[in-house]
């Protein structure tokens, strides 16, 4: 394979990224071949060296997704990052996707707690406020007696409500630079297996 075709193969792979990302890559390999040629290699040795295009550009896309997770802590962005270490192969969509759908799974529990509990208490300090809206017929069992009691527990459900919503934001950055930390080892594993580290 001649350097026209394995940068343009390799530029192909790219096409997610930002134009100057792409350019920077691409460049850097430009500089791998005139450096071979200089070194008195032909084309098609460097390219063989570098290894198949196609599987260098999935590793690239990964990394440049996976630092960008990092960077951002961007729930979205761990997302590509996954989709793309996954492209990789089937091993890793096991590897990389369990330990993400299960952190996100229970983050989402805790966030969906917190939000369960402001509409539980906004609920209760409607009813309690305005118990004509109740419908005849229905019932609406509520802890205590007095209105003075109810206010100030529906008042505890959304301040706790909130404080476990807005609680959770901070596991869930966490978990997201854990997360691209993770698939980033991922990576290294099978950029080691395809002999290119980088």
């Amino acid at each position: 394979m001649e350097k026209s075709e394995f940068l343009e193969r390799l530029k192909s792979r790219l096409n997610s990224l930002p134009d100057d990302e792409v350019q920077e890559i691409v460049a850097d390999y430009e500089e791998h071949f005139a450096a071979g040629v200089e070194a008195g290699r032909t084309e098609a040795a460097i390219a063989a060296a570098l290894g198949d295009p196609d599987e260098l550009g999935k590793q690239l896309l990964a990394a440049s997704h996976i630092e960008n997770a990092e960077r951002t802590g961007s729930f979205s962005a761990l997302c590509r990052a996954a989709l793309a270490t996954l492209g990789l192969g089937l091993f890793n969509f096991c590897i990389a996707l369990a330990p993400i759908v299960v952190v996100a799974s229970i983050i989402f529990a805790i966030f969906m707690t917190g939000v369960s509990l402001v509409f539980g208490g906004i609920v209760a300090l409607i009813v309690t406020a305005v118990p004509s809206i109740i419908p005849a017929g229905m019932t609406v069992v509520m802890p205590f007696e007095t209105p003075l009691a109810r206010i100030a527990t529906a008042v505890g459900l959304i301040a706790s409500g909130l404080l476990v919503t807005v609680g959770s934001v901070y596991p869930a950055r966490f978990f997201v630079r854990a997360m691209a930390r993770y698939v980033g080892m991922n990576l290294s594993v099978v950029r080691r297996a395809y002999g290119n580290e980088m």
